[in-house]
C-alpha cells in the first residue's frame, strides 16, 4: 500500500512538474508574440497572415534544436572516432535544417510583409532573446540589484 501511496504522489508531483514548464513555455511564447507584433507594429491584416507562418517555422526549428539537445547528450569522453564522426555529421546536417528553415521563413513572409519588416523582425527577435537572458540572468543573482550594463 505505501508503495501505491509513493507512486501516486510521485506521478502526480511529475505531472505538476510539466504544467508548470509548460506553463513556462507558454508565458515565454506570449510575451515574444506581443513583442515582435508590437516591435513590427503589424496590422490586424498583416498578423492574421504572419503568426501562422512564423509559428510554423518556430516549431520546426524548435525541434531541430531539440533533437541537437539530444545529441549534445550522447557526447562523452568514450566516443570512438566513427561515433564522433556520425554525430559530427548530424550537427552539421541539423545546424543546415535549421539554416532552410530560417531561410524559407523569410521567403514566406516576403509575400505577407514588407523587406524593412522583416529586417525589423530579426532585430526583434535579437532583442527579445536579450532581455530573457537578462530577466533569467537577475532571477538567478542571489542578492542586489543587477550589475552594470544597459537595463
Amino acid at each position: 500500500m505505501k508503495r501505491i501511496i509513493t507512486l501516486l504522489i510521485l506521478l502526480i508531483a511529475i505531472q505538476i512538474g510539466f504544467a508548470q514548464k509548460h506553463e513556462k513555455r507558454d508565458k515565454i511564447k506570449a510575451l515574444k508574440t506581443a513583442h515582435i507584433t508590437s516591435e513590427l507594429n503589424l496590422s490586424s491584416k498583416e498578423a492574421e497572415r504572419f503568426w501562422p507562418i512564423y509559428n510554423a517555422s518556430q516549431e520546426k526549428e524548435h525541434s531541430y534544436r531539440k533533437k541537437m539537445h539530444e545529441l549534445r547528450n550522447k557526447v562523452n569522453s568514450e566516443l570512438t572516432e566513427a561515433e564522433a564522426k556520425k554525430l559530427l555529421l548530424e550537427f552539421t546536417t541539423l545546424s543546415n535544417s535549421i539554416y532552410v528553415t530560417r531561410k524559407q521563413l523569410i521567403d514566406d513572409l516576403n509575400n505577407v510583409l514588407p523587406a524593412k519588416k522583416l529586417i525589423l523582425l530579426q532585430k526583434a527577435e535579437e532583442e527579445f532573446k536579450r532581455k530573457l537572458f537578462r530577466q533569467f540572468k537577475e532571477k538567478r543573482r542571489p542578492n542586489g540589484p543587477p550589475r552594470g550594463g544597459r537595463h
